[in-house]
């Protein structure tokens, strides 16, 4: 159940963690505190956008989604049951696509130390990327404020350059880590439903090796030696 002061704005599956935010009753809120006992969650109303929350990233987007995305953006066909607005944004999003080069460019420059990018990956492998530019990588690159809209794309200010950038990545993927060190210290990801009455340990765990796409995150780095 989520609360805001006296007033039930509506029930969700999986809460996400304080300091997230979650779209319920027709707006936006930020989540204050989880009463796991009571199954309550306490938001505060603000402004902005949020895009539907489950577990720890937003629903359970496979890789060939996102893939399949890219090379709409790509591609110059048409899709004939696309309605005029439809088309006409299609074409907006191809035309932005191809001048920045995100249908084809993993990471692109916005300006100074300021870059973004696009790893066309699926919810779970997006996350333990991101997870590893946070704990693996951002002190070597000088990362820092990395502001992820899950699954799509990451911004961050970061001192590396390009180069710097995928050689760092590629050789932090090539390594046989254990899947926990992905796991923040002292978190504990409830992911399940009932991941609150199972031992810390063994929902970290969990967490690490049976929710993060580890692989299919290695195999997309891996992938990007080129761009190096």
């Amino acid at each position: 159940t989520v609360r805001s002061e006296s007033a039930e704005l509506g029930t969700i599956v999986n809460p996400p963690p304080p300091g997230e935010r979650i779209a319920i009753a027709g707006h936006c809120w930020i989540v204050e505190e989880v009463d796991w006992k009571r199954h309550t969650v306490f938001a505060t109303q603000v402004k902005g956008r949020v895009p539907a929350y489950f577990g720890d990233c937003p629903g359970d987007i496979n890789t060939h989604v996102l893939e399949r995305m890219r090379k709409a953006l790509n591609e110059h066909a048409t899709y004939p049951y696309l309605m005029g607005n439809a088309r006409a944004r299609l074409a907006q999003a191809r035309h932005t696509a191809k001048l920045s080069g995100a249908g084809t460019k993993p990471l692109i420059n916005l300006g100074g130390d300021t870059w973004v990018l696009f790893p066309w990956l699926g919810s779970y492998a997006f996350l333990a990327l991101e997870r590893m530019l946070k704990i693996k990588c951002a002190a070597e690159l000088g990362l820092r404020g990395l502001d992820p809209s899950r699954p799509y794309f990451m911004q961050f200010k970061m001192k590396a350059d390009e180069e710097t950038f995928f050689e760092v990545l590629a050789a932090e993927a090539e390594k046989d880590f254990d899947p926990i060190e992905l796991v923040y210290p002292g978190e504990v990801p409830y992911f399940d439903r009932y991941d609150e009455f199972v031992p810390e340990e063994l929902v970290r765990k969990g967490f690490a090796e049976g929710v993060l796409d580890i692989e299919g995150m290695k195999q997309r780095v891996l992938s990007w030696r080129d761009h190096a």
